[in-house]
């Protein structure tokens, strides 16, 4: 009796396809501005971690305050501002007449 032996296949090798390095354009980028770009990055980063650890309730009544303090300025600066337009109004009022009395103590030859 002879037994006859399977055939054995050949396993294919699964052929990767080939990736290409990513290529990094060359920028002419001065070394000075590189580095402020990286400083940049760097402060983002950092002021982000700092948020992190910061709890909610204290970012929450940190924004209000921040809110109140603006509201504070504005209507300092819009009183300031409604102050001075006044003045001008009184002024542009004053100076007419003042003009025309002028007029008047002029000698006409």
């Amino acid at each position: 009796m002879t037994t006859k032996t399977p055939v054995r296949q050949k396993k294919e090798k699964a052929v990767k396809p080939v990736e290409t390095p990513a290529v990094v354009p060359v920028v002419d980028e001065k070394p000075f501005d590189s580095f402020i770009e990286h400083q940049k990055k760097a402060i983002e980063e950092a002021g982000k971690a700092l948020v992190s650890l910061l709890p909610e309730d204290f970012k929450e009544h940190g924004q209000s305050a921040f809110k109140e303090v603006i509201e504070g300025y504005r209507k300092l600066f819009n009183a300031a501002i409604d102050e001075l337009i006044d003045t001008m109004e009184k002024a542009k009022l004053q100076k007419p007449e003042a003009e025309s009395a002028e007029k008047e103590l002029t000698p006409v030859p």
